[in-house]
């Protein structure tokens, strides 16, 4: 559908929405692009994590599946409470024949999530200079990063120069491996994009 056609549906509300925050800004942001500053943005933030963990627990019940909010808690840790991982991970548990869900269970499902799609994270450390694979080891192993050019981040994890990581920043966010972001208090941070590679980095 053209732009012009967008434009002539007074009676129609459009819904554009994406996970990769860097498209989603050039479409709507940059002047030279036909959506620009068309929309209401809005930044959906992650489920609460009680309503998360209760709603896990109602439906594995509802399958004659016992888990305990102790279990739930861990497997939200383990995604980050991010929706598609959380329900990767449940959906296999769901349908493993399982009757009950204990630490090992989730555990074993979880690693095999990874293993699968090990051949694809081989493939990506295969592309990255030896400078940006540091980094994004270093990155991948915590959740968020807020000053990854300062001094104490660049000596634990051994990066050498400011300069370098940058670069290497820059490169990461290009190659979509990584994502920067702003917290409630608009402090920025960056993270790895997906988690399965980010667990994988971290037992590298």
């Amino acid at each position: 559908m053209a732009i012009d056609e967008f434009q002539q549906l007074n009676n129609v509300t459009f819904i554009f929405a994406g996970s990769q925050q860097h498209l989603m800004g050039q479409l709507f942001n940059s002047p030279s692009m036909p959506f620009y500053r068309s929309t209401q943005f809005m930044k959906i933030e992650p489920i609460k994590h009680e309503e998360y963990r209760e709603f896990i627990c109602r439906l594995f019940r509802h399958g004659t599946i016992t888990i305990s909010e102790e279990i739930a808690d861990q497997m939200l840790e383990w995604a980050n409470h991010h929706t598609y991982y959380v329900q990767l991970l449940c959906n296999r548990l769901y349908n493993s024949g399982e009757t009950r869900i204990s630490r090992d269970t989730w555990q074993i499902e979880a690693n095999k999530l990874i293993r699968e799609t090990e051949l694809v994270f081989f493939s990506y450390r295969d592309m990255l200079t030896n400078a940006q694979w540091s980094l994004l080891k270093a990155l991948g192993s915590e959740n968020k990063v807020f000053s990854p050019t300062s001094k104490d981040f660049l000596e634990k994890f051994h990066l050498g120069t400011s300069a370098t990581v940058v670069q290497s920043l820059k490169a990461l966010i290009k190659k979509e491996l990584i994502f920067k972001d702003y917290d409630p208090k608009g402090v920025s941070f960056y993270s790895v994009y997906d988690l399965l590679f980010q667990h994988w980095i971290r037992n590298q």
